[in-house]
């Protein structure tokens, strides 16, 4: 059966500071739905406005022209936002979602991996078996179409990179259920995301991609691989197995990134907060987050 191409205001915050809350149902994605309605709660709490968009799913081949292509498998995926293609956009769809997320000051589209299988072992530079870990880690840098070794960018774009492009700041939230298995959790990790929010001022139009998952396998950092090294978290570190773990990837101006290459994925050590000196922070163990 074909599905729609639609999508559905689930609210419409009115008003200054307004929030753009973004969440897709790829099939099931119970996750996204729950950060959604947890980080509307939250930042009712506080002087935001959300603005509450659901994308639905697309069908299998209503976006012949916003499919990004495989490079190993060669093998075509449509994305729930394609974006623009030769500055275009796609579809109507997309442009009125576009044109709601203009009016936001802010936006966080929220995704959920698990759901996105395409995210496979083919993403990981020279793994022919990759695991869920590292194909995950490797995933918050494909949606923004990071030039890694042996890949090609065939990406059609995202939303939160067509707002980066008009000065709307925006985020990326990519999560697993693994480590959202109860209320505490998806607390914590909303009131995280309010904490981000609140210090982000004025249209930096900088891109960030946030990843927050459960490694299911022990998980050793690559030697070609796009992360930053730092103190906590360099190439050949083993994470353990079970080990809560953050990336944040930075795409945007140079000048409004300090001491950060433009397009730059960053792991983040599981035992570590991390505040950035964007002034992005990111949890990376559950129970470790100072609130402020």
């Amino acid at each position: 059966m074909t599905k729609k191409l639609e999508f559905k205001i689930k609210r419409l915050g009115k008003g200054k500071n307004r929030l753009g809350i973004i969440f897709g149902q790829h099939g099931d994605e119970p996750v996204s739905l729950l950060i959604a309605q947890m980080l509307e709660t939250e930042a009712g709490k506080t002087n935001f406005n959300p603005t509450t968009v659901l994308i639905g799913p697309v069908n299998d081949s209503g976006l012949t022209k916003a499919v990004r292509t495989e490079t190993i498998t060669g093998k075509d995926f449509n994305r729930s936002f394609p974006g623009r293609v030769d500055g275009d956009f796609v579809d109507k769809r997309c442009k009125k979602i576009f044109g709601i997320c203009k009016k936001c000051e802010l936006v966080v589209d929220i995704h959920n991996f698990v759901s996105a299988q395409i995210a496979n072992t083919a993403y990981v530079p020279g793994s022919t078996n990759a695991k869920v870990a590292t194909r995950s880690l490797l995933y918050a840098s494909q949606l923004k179409g990071v030039m890694v070794k042996n890949l090609n960018n065939n990406s059609a774009g995202t939303l939160v990179g067509e707002l980066a492009k008009v000065g709307i700041p925006g985020f990326i939230l990519e999560t697993s259920p693994l480590e959202l298995n109860n209320k505490k959790n998806l607390t914590i990790i909303t009131r995280g995301l309010i904490n981000i929010i609140k210090r982000e001022t004025g249209n930096r139009a900088t891109n960030t991609s946030i990843s927050i998952f459960k490694s299911s396998e022990k998980f050793v950092v690559p030697a070609n691989s796009t992360f930053v090294p730092n103190e906590n978290l360099s190439v050949g570190k083993v994470i353990k197995k079970n080990s809560l773990i953050g990336c944040v990837y930075y795409e945007g101006k140079k000048e409004n990134i300090k001491n950060k290459k433009q397009g730059v994925l960053q792991a983040i050590s599981p035992l570590r907060f991390c505040r950035e000196s964007t002034e992005v922070a990111i949890l990376c163990k559950c129970g470790e987050m100072k609130l402020k």
